[in-house]
């Protein structure tokens, strides 16, 4: 799970800031709990595939223009 750490922390900060969404309004998107998405963002709990897969339908845009 460290391997993803700085990716978290990346969708993190594109999350508060570039997309202005709480983690909340992630989680809802993605069909999972607040609190499963913030162990994802902490490096707790990895994402199953398909919820990869909403992860970038979510971000993909603007991880894209970050990079």
């Amino acid at each position: 799970m460290k391997q993803y750490k700085l990716l978290w922390k990346r969708l993190k900060l594109i999350r508060r800031g570039r997309l202005d969404l709480t983690q909340l309004q992630v989680a809802q998107r993605m069909g999972v709990s607040r609190n499963s998405y913030a162990d994802y963002e902490a490096g707790r709990a990895e994402p199953r595939p398909h919820n990869l897969v909403k992860l970038v339908e979510i971000f993909g845009q603007a991880v894209y223009k970050e990079c």
